[in-house]
C-alpha cells in the first residue's frame, strides 16, 4: 500500500482533521485577546471612578419635603396622654430649569464627559 494512495483515500477525513486542529490552535489567540479586552475595561472604569472622585462624585437632584407634625390622643384604662406623629409629604410635581453643559476629561487614554451646570 502506498502512502500516496493513503492520502487519497481519506482525503476527507484529513482535511477534516486540519479544520479542527486549525480551529484549536485559534482558540489561543482569542484568548488573548478577551483578556485584553477585559483588562482594557475594567482600567476604563477605575479612570471613571477616579475621574469622578476628582471632579465632585455623583450628584443628585430632588425636591422639597413638607414635613408636619400632628397630636394625637391616647388612652388608657386611667390615664391620658398627648403624643406628636410626623408626616412627611413629598411634592408630585417638580419644575427645575438648569443650565447643563459637559465637559471631556481626560484620564490616560480614557475620555469621561462631567457635567458642569
Amino acid at each position: 500500500m502506498n502512502i500516496q494512495n493513503l492520502f487519497t483515500r481519506n482525503r476527507a477525513t484529513l482535511k477534516l482533521l486540519f479544520v479542527g486542529m486549525l480551529s484549536i490552535v485559534m482558540l489561543i489567540p482569542l484568548s488573548m485577546i478577551r483578556a485584553v479586552i477585559a483588562e482594557r475595561q475594567e482600567m476604563q472604569q477605575k479612570a471613571e471612578q477616579t475621574i469622578a472622585d476628582r471632579w465632585g462624585g455623583g450628584q443628585g437632584i430632588g425636591g422639597l419635603v413638607a414635613v408636619t407634625s400632628t397630636p394625637v390622643a391616647r388612652t388608657d384604662n386611667r390615664s391620658y396622654a398627648t403624643a406628636e406623629q410626623w408626616t412627611a409629604s413629598v411634592l408630585t410635581d417638580l419644575s427645575i430649569n438648569v443650565a447643563l453643559s459637559t465637559e471631556v476629561r481626560y484620564l490616560g487614554i480614557y475620555e469621561v464627559p462631567v457635567y458642569t451646570a
